[in-house]
């Protein structure tokens, strides 16, 4: 560096080179006590000695050093906290997303189950809130269309009852002679038959529905002989 003067003296203290020129063959004296030395041994044996003046002294360029290391300390211990949070945060946003999934998860392994009344609590980013709500949707429409089944077959199982029983009524008073085998007694049994064979028919006729299935047949008709 242009800043510094470099002296090299003998094992006597004689310089003999001199960056500057101003003490070649001369002694260095009290110089010596402002400049780096750095001794040059060969064989075991000191054999000159290597000056390096700073322009800043010895004290100066400790403060730099100090000063220095102080800097890079903090950026170290910056770096550190930085790269703690950085991690907390990453765990905290990684929990932030995964727990409306989790949630969700456990939603739909309940409805699977068969617990239709399970309801998932909106919560988190806005996506969120909008994937729970359509989920309570579609977990709304399940626990309807259920209650609206089980209805159906209690109605359908009900409407079954009546003219089996009043078969099995009939039947069983003709078996044991109780009554005897008529025309009306026939035609009433003709009549409850023909009512099972229409429940069982629009029973499959829900069926077919449900599964999708169900084909219209379309025509045209004359709406005043319906009328």
């Amino acid at each position: 560096m242009a800043a510094r003067r470099i002296i090299v003296t003998d094992e006597k203290g004689i310089v003999v080179a001199d960056s500057s020129g101003a003490l070649l063959n001369r002694k260095i004296g009290s110089l010596k006590n402002d400049m780096f030395s750095f001794p040059m041994i060969l064989d075991d044996k000191q054999i000159a000695t290597f000056y390096i003046f700073n322009p800043l002294k010895k004290g100066i360029s400790t403060l730099e050093n100090a000063f220095i290391r102080n800097i890079s300390e903090q950026i170290f211990n910056s770096i550190l906290i930085v790269a703690t949070l950085a991690f907390l945060l990453g765990i905290f946003l990684a929990r932030r997303i995964t727990l409306p999934i989790s949630a969700l998860s456990s939603g739909i392994k309940e409805v699977a189950k068969g617990n239709l009344e399970t309801r998932l609590q909106p919560y988190g980013d806005k996506e969120f809130i909008l994937l729970a709500n359509s989920f309570n949707l579609m977990a709304e429409k399940l626990y309807e269309h259920e209650q609206s089944r089980n209805s159906l077959v209690a109605n359908i199982a009900h409407e079954l009852r009546t003219p089996l029983s009043i078969l099995r009524g009939q039947l069983e008073s003709i078996q044991s002679g109780n009554i005897k085998l008529t025309a009306e007694i026939s035609s009433s049994l003709v009549d409850e038959i023909i009512r099972l064979t229409r429940l069982v028919k629009d029973l499959e006729t829900v069926g077919l529905v449900e599964s999708g299935a169900l084909k219209l047949n379309l025509e045209d008709i004359k709406i005043r002989e319906i009328i």
